[in-house]
């Protein structure tokens, strides 16, 4: 095998493409297009690296192995994604590369691409589409900017959703805890009701999680926190049930939702009830803000600038009305 590879080496160096066809012809010949070098590599994985269109189009026609991997698990599409060769990674994907392929360190080619020196060429709009990556695809990796070109392609897909389940691009931030990546949703449009089937927004699937900087994002930008999902439950009775008690407070201090019922027609204070040992501590914070439930971030603001400031029985404004009559 090694000379019959060296011998294959020796003609493709040279570019003496009639004389790789005859050595090819043979089943040796043909073995050894694939048979790795002293690094592990095969042909293709060098060829793809260096970015050489014409040369690894040659090696696909020849029958190179497409997913033949390396010591560390990684295909040619791999050396081309580290270069950010996108011609060879387009010509590697046409001709059946497996985009999904895990390496030794369980990292797809896009992992390995779009790292802050190629995120650039990758984040063209033709390039992630050749990839094959949809918006919910790449905000659930984290991937701001290639989302963020995708939607400047197409501001449409904002509104795409899984058709079985309903899940949007603004669900799958929040269910990965992406309070950055929900702010630029927002502001191309995402629509923060949009709802699962299982009738969870956003915010639903954020006080699941428990992650308070995303139940904060989703707030400041106007989530309903009384949203009820197909059992009729909001986020604050979700983080509830959950035992998310930071969660729970986040909501709570809003304080919209603190009263709405769920299709069993219990408060979120009756649902805190039937927790068992956890029991005493959630009711705490709830009865710590059910009061009087402040009002979202910004009006509070709004108050200390002194449009209004909130008093127990109403606003000030109302008081000193009663005592003018």
């Amino acid at each position: 095998m090694t000379v019959a590879r060296d011998a294959l080496a020796w003609a493709l160096q040279r570019e003496a493409f009639d004389l790789v066809k005859v050595l090819i012809a043979t089943p040796e010949g043909l073995d050894a297009l694939n048979a790795p070098d002293h690094r592990g590599r095969t042909f293709l994985h060098s060829v793809a690296h260096t970015g050489d269109v014409d040369m690894v189009q040659r090696l696909i026609t020849w029958g190179a192995d497409l997913n033949a991997v390396d010591p560390n698990g990684e295909t040619p599409l791999f050396a081309a994604a580290r270069q950010g060769e996108t011609k060879v990674i387009r010509l590697l994907l046409k001709a059946g590369a497996d985009r999904r392929h895990l390496s030794n360190e369980e990292q797809m080619a896009a992992d390995v691409a779009l790292d802050p020196a190629t995120a650039r060429l990758m984040a063209a709009t033709s390039e992630a589409t050749e990839w094959g990556l949809t918006l919910i695809d790449a905000v659930s990796n984290g991937y701001r900017e290639v989302a963020r070109h995708l939607l400047e392609h197409d501001p449409a897909l904002i509104f795409q959703h899984h058709p079985a389940t309903g899940y949007t691009a603004a669900h799958a931030a929040a269910d990965t805890c992406l309070p950055d990546m929900l702010t630029m949703l927002y502001e191309c449009g995402a629509p923060l009701e949009a709802a699962t089937t299982q009738g969870h927004t956003p915010l639903h699937l954020s006080a699941i999680r428990g992650d308070v900087p995303t139940i904060r994002r989703l707030l400041y930008l106007e989530a309903d926190a009384a949203a009820r999902d197909v059992e009729g439950r909001t986020p604050i009775i979700l983080a509830l049930v959950q035992d998310n008690w930071q969660a729970v407070e986040a909501l709570a201090r809003h304080g919209v939702g603190l009263t709405v019922t769920d299709l069993r027609d219990r408060t979120p204070l009756q649902v805190a009830a039937g927790l068992g040992p956890r029991r005493e501590a959630m009711e705490t914070i709830l009865r710590r803000y059910l009061p009087e439930a402040p009002q979202p971030a910004r009006l509070e603001e709004a108050d200390r600038e002194g449009h209004t400031e909130r008093v127990s029985g109403g606003t000030r404004q109302d008081q000193e009305a009663g005592q003018g009559l």
